[in-house]
């Protein structure tokens, strides 16, 4: 039996402020777990329905650079760099984990000039709102297993 996704969310989160993990390593378990449960989530689905644009994200201090394209309901992730980028962002080690964690909202770390960000603010923005129903969801449904 698969374990709940909210217990492979807590491991990887988890597993990602361990100083002895390779960060790429889990950083790559997370995207590909967080994809799976956009593309598999009917309502988180919905969200980007008629939805074309690609991200680029690059986590500057490890070297790590993936870019995340969404078309039409459904994301696709590759490392690497994107020349088709609509949105590009430069973050930390930190601001990712932090974000993950829920410790750091990435608006609240635009405005105040800790992360850079170049090209469309509306892909931005539905980006960061694509990440917060997933981390909604999954506590949402954890609530439901414990009652």
């Amino acid at each position: 039996m698969e374990p709940p996704r909210q217990n492979i969310f807590n491991s990887i989160a988890e597993q990602l402020t361990d100083p002895n993990q390779n960060l790429s390593v889990i950083l790559d378990r997370f995207i590909k777990f967080a994809v799976n449960l956009v593309n598999t989530v009917g309502e988180l689905q919905e969200e980007i329905i008629d939805k074309n644009f690609v991200i680029q994200m690059n986590i500057t201090d490890v070297g790590f650079n993936f870019w995340l394209r969404v078309d039409n309901g459904k994301v696709i992730y590759t490392k690497g760099v994107s020349e088709e980028a609509t949105i590009k962002a430069d973050l930390t080690r930190d601001q990712v984990i932090r974000m993950i964690k829920g410790e750091l909202k990435a608006t609240d770390a635009f405005m105040k000039g800790n992360l850079k960000a170049s090209g469309s603010l509306g892909h931005g923005l539905l980006f960061i709102r694509i990440f917060r129903l997933i981390i909604k969801y999954l506590n949402e449904n954890t609530k439901r297993k414990t009652k």
